[in-house]
Parts: C-alpha cells; sequence; structure tokens
C-alpha cells in the first residue's frame, strides 16, 4: 500500500517556470478494507468535520488560504470522516467539527521573497547537498524562508509561493496559539517522563498533535491507510507547483481547523497527481514544529517485522511506509516512521506491522479520532498489542473502552467533560465513561470529534511502577 523512491539530484542551478493553473485528480488508494462503522469488523470514517471547512475534494488554487477555524458554539459540521488514513476504516457520513488545530512549537515566519529570505537550518560545513536539499523541499512546501543560494530560491520567489507562506503563517499561528501552547502546557504539568517511542495508530501524517504532547519522544510511529507516496521534487512539477501548494492547503484544512484528518478528503487530496501521498504533510508538519529535515526513505516491512529500503519491488504482503530522520529544535536526530497498514485482524494478520513495533524500545501510545475503532471486535489483536506494550496512553473516548483498562494495571485520569460521542457514533456511549468523568481535571484545549474546548475530553492512563511487567513485545 505505499511507494516510491527519493529523487536526490537537485544540485544545478536552475531557472524555474513560474507555475500555471490546471489541476488533475489521480489516484491510488491503499488496498486497507475494514469493518463499516458500528459493525464489527466496519470501519469507520475520519472525524467529521464541519461542512462549511471541508476543503474541495479537487485541490484548490494555492492562493486560497486555509480556512479559519469555526467559532466556538458553532453547528457541528454536517458531514465528515474520522482522522484520516484510519487502517481498516471505510468512509462514512459524519457530523462534527473540532478547533483550531495546534501550530507549531516556534511561531511560523512571513516568508520573504527569495531574493532576501532567511537562511534554512543547515548542517554544519553543508557537506551533504542532499540532506540540506531535502530541507530546503520541505521548507518550500510549509512556507518557510530559504536561502538565497538555495536551488529551489526561484521557486520561492513566485507570488503564489508567497500567499501560500502568508496563509500557512496565518493558520499555523491560530493553532500554535489556540491548541499547541496549551497541549505542551498539559503535556509537561502531566507528562514529565515519556518513553522513548510513541505509538500513534488511526493517525494519518498527523505529526503536529503527537509531537505537541510527546515532544520528548525519540521515535514516532505513525501508521494510516494513506500511502506516503513518492518523495517530494518540486523541480520535477515543473509548471504545476501552485497546484501541489494548493493540494497541501486543501489536505491541512481539516486538521488545522478541527485537530483531525477526515479519511474521505485524503482519498482525493492526496492523490491530485501534483504532491502525492502523506509525505508532503509531514514535511510541513515537521518543518512548521522547528525541526531539521535529515533525510527520508520510502520502506517496507516483511511479514516477519524486518524493515527494508523500498525499492519499488515490495513482496506480497509487506506494508510500505516511510522513514524520516530529523533533527529537533535542541539539536537532538530523532526518526519518524509513516506506515499505510490495514489495523483490522486480518490486516495485522497479514503483515508485519505490529512485530515491527514490538522490536522498539518501551513506549507510550496516542490515541484521536480513532472512529471508534477499537471498540470493535476485528480490532482486538491491536487494542491488545497497545495495552500490552504502553506505559502510558493518553486517549479521547475514541479510544480503547474504558472496561479493557485492568483497574490492578492502570491508574486514570480524566480530563475536561464527557459529552458523549457524537451523533455518527451515538452508538458507542459509554456510562462508565460519564461516571469516571464527573470528577475530571480542567482541560483548556480541544481535541478530538468533540473538537470545542468545553466539551472535549482525555483519559491519561498510566500503568504505575508497581503494576509494570515486562511487557510482552510478541507482535501477535
Amino acid at each position: 500500500m505505499i511507494y516510491r523512491a527519493f529523487c536526490v539530484a537537485l544540485a544545478l542551478t536552475l531557472t524555474i517556470l513560474a507555475p500555471r493553473a490546471p489541476r488533475a485528480e489521480e489516484a491510488t488508494t491503499p488496498a486497507a478494507t475494514a469493518p463499516a462503522a458500528g459493525a464489527p469488523g466496519t470501519a469507520v470514517p475520519d472525524a467529521a468535520a464541519p461542512a462549511a471547512a471541508a476543503p474541495a475534494t479537487a485541490a484548490p488554487a494555492p492562493a486560497a488560504a486555509v480556512p479559519a477555524p469555526a467559532a466556538p458554539g458553532t453547528a457541528s459540521p454536517t458531514a465528515a470522516m474520522p482522522d484520516a488514513g484510519k487502517p481498516g476504516a471505510a468512509p462514512s457520513a459524519a457530523a462534527a467539527s473540532s478547533p483550531a488545530a495546534p501550530g507549531p512549537s516556534a511561531p511560523a515566519k512571513a516568508a520573504p521573497d527569495a531574493a532576501t529570505a532567511g537562511a534554512a537550518p543547515a548542517a554544519p560545513g553543508a557537506a551533504a547537498p542532499v540532506a540540506s536539499t531535502l530541507n530546503d523541499v520541505a521548507r518550500l512546501l510549509a512556507g518557510l524562508p530559504l536561502e538565497a543560494t538555495s536551488p529551489l530560491a526561484p521557486l520561492a520567489a513566485n507570488a503564489e509561493w508567497r500567499r501560500h507562506a502568508r496563509s500557512l503563517d496565518a493558520a499555523f499561528g491560530r493553532v500554535e496559539k489556540l491548541q499547541l501552547s496549551k497541549i505542551r502546557t498539559w503535556s509537561a504539568h502531566n507528562l514529565p517522563q515519556t518513553r522513548p517511542t510513541l505509538l500513534y495508530f488511526f493517525s494519518g501524517p498527523d505529526f503536529l498533535y503527537a509531537s505537541a504532547f510527546f515532544p520528548q519522544v525519540k521515535t514516532y510511529v505513525l501508521a494510516g491507510l494513506e500511502p506516503p507516496g513518492p518523495v517530494p521534487d518540486p523541480l520535477k512539477l515543473k509548471g504545476r507547483l501552485s497546484q501541489g501548494l494548493g493540494q497541501i492547503q486543501a489536505s491541512l484544512s481539516s486538521i488545522l481547523n478541527y485537530s483531525f484528518f477526515r479519511t474521505i478528503d485524503m482519498k482525493t487530496q492526496l492523490r491530485s497527481g501534483h504532491l502525492d501521498g502523506t509525505l508532503p504533510i509531514l514535511y510541513v508538519f515537521l518543518e512548521r514544529t522547528g525541526n531539521t529535515l535529515v533525510d527520508v526513505e520510502l520502506v517496507r516491512v516483511d511479514r516477519e517485522g524486518a524493515v527494508a529500503k523500498d525499492e519499488g519491488k515490495a513482496p506480497a504482503g509487506a506494508t510500505q511506509g516511510a522513514k524520516i530522520t530529523f533533527k529537533s529544535p535542541d539539536g537532538d536526530v530523532k526518526t519518524l516512521y509513516y506506515f499505510s497498514t490495514n489495523l483490522a485482524n486480518g490486516g495485522v494478520d497479514s503483515s508485519g506491522f505490529l512485530k515491527f513495533c514490538a522490536t522498539l524500545p518501551p513506549a507510550d501510545a496516542f490515541i484521536k479520532s480513532a472512529s471508534y475503532l477499537l471498540h470493535d471486535g476485528n480490532f482486538s489483536k491491536v487494542r491488545e498489542f497497545i495495552l500490552e506494550n504502553s506505559t502510558a496512553i493518553v486517549q479521547d473516548d475514541s479510544g480503547i473502552p474504558l472496561h479493557y483498562f485492568e483497574p490492578n494495571l492502570w491508574e486514570l485520569r480524566p480530563f475536561g467533560r464527557y459529552a458523549g460521542p457524537i451523533s455518527l457514533f451515538s452508538g458507542r456511549y459509554q456510562s462508565t465513561y460519564a461516571r469516571l468523568f464527573k470528577k475530571s481535571a480542567p482541560l483548556d484545549f480541544g481535541v478530538g470529534y468533540r473538537w470545542r474546548g468545553y466539551e472535549s475530553n482525555l483519559l491519561l492512563a498510566i500503568r504505575p511502577p508497581s503494576a509494570v511487567q515486562p511487557q510482552r513485545r510478541s507482535g501477535l
């Protein structure tokens, strides 16, 4: 379910054509199937997002700004799909909204003209042209300044790129103020010691929230249905860069306004033929949170859990993905894995994804806008894996049902208000959750399908030291 290899030849001095306007939509869908919402073995689409703010299926012109989040109190969207790339989730109508999604750990910079642009971070000595150019690609897509000497600088001189940069500056600035800064404060108080690995399944390319809740993690593992796509190369777009930038803005609209991706939108937005797959979105999130890209490669995981470079000849049953090495703002070198995989029991049985996860250092888990798939018996294997291999779990009520947390193994700390599921998932109401949240701590930000701050909920489940047992990292 995933693909391609990186183009490493950006060493030329280039004169780039200005982007023009055509747009085309072509897609390849990951072969992942799962049960329909609410029924065993059914998959539920990503979080409901407001109809008004939902991006058009076709990538809009880059001049279009990312919509501002709906004001608290506005009606929930009428149709939506849960978080993008919920493995095993099939699209379905949904209704839900969510607040302006968090922004970067560092405020976005205004994008200057290419000739006067500020310098992009580069390794001392700039001995690795491939790595430095890779980061330039990410900064270009993220609407951040480039060195005037960068081979990509002529692209950033284009008026469409400048509009793209201003739009992302504004959107990420809102999200930083309303969401991310508050999430990092919450995390510092409630998650002072995190494990080296974060397991974020049903995530789509949502590195934004993963890094806000778990900034100290060394290895991030994200999993969704959408393929990573080829390694982005703006120079190959010729006159179509403006359409590619518009595609990025459309793909970001839901998460930057409501905190989740919508599967139904991602199926078209990430396959328009310009900048396809999840990698361009991951590039934007990494750069907009102050990181520097060092390396990226397409990878595959075989049925035994072994990871290898994907050269386009993945064997049957291999799980495809991408491995991104990046440097955090404090200089730590970290790794982000994104895999396109079906997390329903059948998908888990036929892949080595969980076996790979079992080889990683001790982990915490994050679950958000997960279509309530972990309530379903058809996702029991991944649910058990998370419970057996996590020391702390941060989730909204779309995650693991309360009755699976054994009282002698888990300490439960509720935050916010449990208002029940949105109408699309009305059958997933938990009376035990309602009782637990009668004595919850306050939450000053919104997250998940109930994205408004006054109706959001988070559960922090911690395995106390006395209850930590040698983890069963079987990988099923």
